[in-house]
């Protein structure tokens, strides 16, 4: 059993188990190459092979199955569990502290150009579009790192403008919001 459950968990560590050494090192060598899948199924029937002959410690048909389960069950939902948790950690990670900072990286770009947009012209442009249009480049601009669009305000006189990334909660006038002055 010991000798199935190290060839599952890589192919060769079994007949290393069982003093195969030659065999383990050539399914070794196997198993991190994209040839593992093979590897792994012929490490566990040279496994089941050596108890039929005798050379290792015979199992139980119980014991076989307990291996394909751990095989076909406990060892991929290990996997999806890995997965998972890598992924929601990952997503939680970019929400507290990437996209605040890309938000931030990208608000002072807006504004330094709405600032060079007012130097040139003497006001400030009418909305975000007018910025964004005159170059491709600026076109991620037309969303915040939420993906929801900047609220740009302008004064009458076209004198002053806040510009607002609405945060995680994707809502206007709330705690989260990243405010350009």
């Amino acid at each position: 059993m010991i000798g199935i459950i190290l060839s599952i968990i890589f192919p060769g560590l079994g007949q290393f188990y069982y003093g195969k050494n030659v065999r383990a090192i050539a399914m070794m060598i196997l198993g991190i190459t994209p040839l593992y899948p093979i590897a792994l199924v012929w490490s566990i029937i040279d496994i089941i092979r050596l108890n039929k002959k005798g050379e290792a410690p015979t199992f139980e048909k119980k014991e076989a199955i307990w291996g394909i389960v751990i095989l076909l069950v406990i060892i991929p939902v290990c996997f999806l569990i890995l997965f998972y948790g890598s992924f929601t950690l990952f997503n939680w990670y970019s929400d507290a502290y990437n996209k605040p900072k890309i938000a931030m990286e990208e608000g002072n770009d807006i504004i330094k150009a709405l600032n060079k947009y007012k130097k040139e012209t003497g006001h400030y442009p009418e909305d975000l579009q007018t910025l964004i249009s005159g170059s491709p480049i600026r076109s991620r601009w037309a969303s915040d790192a939420w993906g929801q669009s900047y609220h740009y305000e302008i004064s009458g006189d076209k004198k002053i403008f806040k510009l607002i990334a609405r945060g995680k909660d994707k809502t206007l006038g709330t705690n989260d919001d990243i405010v350009f002055d």
